[in-house]
């Protein structure tokens, strides 16, 4: 079935089920493995697949409204630095050092104009 077909069939199924105060149920319960929560290799296939492979919001424009404004966050196991340039764009940085791993910015929020490592500063 084309995929126009199939949601024309959709949208008509789902007008149907207001109008009468229905919903759709599924033929079978569904069995899903305790291990699918639990097991380390799943979750990790989870996390590379899903969250580490798309866009995640990492925050909103007002947190860091003036030139000079910064956020950080830790995202999945990532340290991350959020700031606004003088140019009014935000920029996503690891907030840790390239060549020692030091964390650049310790406090969760403030003003700044350079950011740079308490090894190599």
């Amino acid at each position: 079935m084309e995929r126009h077909a199939l949601y024309n069939q959709m949208a008509a199924r789902l007008r149907d089920h207001v109008a009468n105060g229905t919903t759709d149920y599924a033929a079978d319960t569904l069995r899903v493995p305790a291990t699918q929560y639990t097991d380390a290799d799943v979750w990790q296939k989870e996390m590379d697949g899903v969250f580490k492979s798309l866009p995640i919001l990492v925050g909103l424009s007002h947190e860091t409204p003036e030139k000079g404004d910064f956020k950080t966050l830790d995202i999945l196991g990532t340290p991350l630095l959020i700031c606004r340039q003088a140019d009014g764009s935000a920029k996503v940085l690891m907030n840790v050092c390239s060549h020692r791993g030091m964390i650049l910015e310790s406090r969760p929020s403030g003003n700044k104009k350079t950011f740079s490592c308490p090894y190599h500063a």
